[in-house]
């Protein structure tokens, strides 16, 4: 049989590579069977099938009986859509989404978490939206929140935008509204929202300066976590010390593996590393900036089992100003994120690109603050052994 034949008398769905479509002839009906689902598509192909721009498919999708175009070309868009299987007959969920790249469970446990929810959850209540959590697959495909049509707009967290996610995100975008919280991605449809990394390494750096360190070491994530703040963080360092005529060597840099398994023991193995390098270095590094809470509390813990003194021996600061630094002994000095601000912003921003789907991109960095408490202090004098 011919597939002109069986257009004229059926429907045909696109097939995907390696599916099958069956075809009956009764009489002169064509009843064609699929036994494979619809794919589909994204709005960037639909404007492409239509003959019209994106920015137009999005306008008729929103609202077919009103968008400002010829009734032929809202009825063809409106076809091409419904045979794809992307246009939605249902009123707006209202429903947020909220999609964490990496381990969900990690997330919604994490005292991270607590100080974010105390803002995302009250801003998106207020604006009569309620929020639904899901993994955002590293594979490219949809969320299923987002396939299934349960969320108007999309909050997605990462700090590692490879390229692998940078498509799933261009695939995301084409669906519905995203704002990317805590990372930064060059997308003129996705607005991010993110802290100020370099200021809150500068104030550490400025901080241990001015209690009378030179030699500053510094460990933080390396390139393998494709970490966005730990990249900027780690350039920071190096500039500022750059900049204020301060020595450093690699000796004094300690960049991170990905973390694969606990990220506790991982921790513990990567700071005893890190500071079997700092002592060997000459001069011997007097205070450490670390580019995590995490990190901080690691090494601290390895430097007192060797018998080093914090902060009397070795200073050191943190950033994240997680609970577990508060009650560190020492506590530990760390910077702070204005989480709570930065998720009620996130909200507000999706919130406007769902009224005006089409306005450009912002990006939004919020100012940290350097929490002092008792992990640092004055620089001991230099002795022989450090020469």
């Amino acid at each position: 049989m011919e597939n002109h034949d069986a257009r004229k008398n059926g429907t045909l769905y696109e097939s995907q590579p390696g599916t099958f479509s069956a075809h009956f002839r009764l009489s002169r009906v064509f009843i064609i069977v699929n036994t494979h689902r619809r794919r589909r598509i994204t709005q960037t192909e639909l404007a492409r099938r239509a003959g019209i721009s994106q920015s137009s498919v999005s306008k008729i999708l929103a609202d077919p009986d009103r968008a400002p175009f010829a009734p032929e070309v809202r009825e063809r868009v409106v076809a091409l859509a419904r045979k794809h299987g992307c246009f939605k007959t249902h009123r707006p969920t209202r429903a947020l989404a909220v999609l964490v790249r990496g381990n969900l469970n990690d997330f919604l446990t994490s005292t991270y978490y607590a100080r974010f929810s105390q803002g995302l959850i009250p801003a998106a209540d207020r604006a009569g939206y309620h929020v639904l959590f899901g993994c955002f697959p590293e594979d490219g495909r949809l969320p299923s929140l987002v396939a299934d049509g349960k969320v108007d707009g999309a909050l997605v967290h990462a700090s590692r935008t490879g390229p692998p996610f940078q498509k799933g995100m261009a695939r995301l975008a084409d669906e519905i509204p995203v704002v990317l919280l805590n990372g930064c991605l060059e997308h003129p449809a996705v607005s991010s929202v993110m802290p100020d990394n370099r200021g809150g390494i500068e104030q550490a750096l400025l901080y241990l300066r001015d209690f009378g360190h030179s030699r500053i070491a510094y460990v933080g994530g390396g390139p393998d976590c494709e970490n966005q703040h730990h990249d900027e963080r780690v350039r920071t360092y190096r500039a500022f010390m750059e900049r204020h005529g301060l020595p450093t060597c690699e000796d004094g840099i300690y960049l991170t593996k990905a973390a694969q398994g606990n990220a506790f023991e991982a921790t513990e193995a990567e700071m005893e590393a890190a500071l079997t390098r700092f002592l060997a270095a000459r001069p011997a590094p007097t205070a450490v900036v670390a580019g995590a809470d995490l990190m901080a509390l690691a090494l601290m813990r390895v430097a007192q089992r060797r018998g080093l003194r914090i902060p009397q021996d070795l200073s050191l600061t943190g950033y994240d100003n997680t609970e577990a630094g508060r009650y560190s002994t020492p506590r530990l000095t760390s910077v702070e994120q204005p989480l709570e601000e930065m998720a009620r912003a996130a909200v507000g921003e999706l919130l406007s690109r769902l009224k005006r789907p089409l306005a450009p991109a912002r990006r939004l960095c919020f100012e940290t603050t350097l929490e002092v408490r008792d992990s640092a202090a004055l620089a001991r004098p230099r002795s022989p052994a450090d020469a």
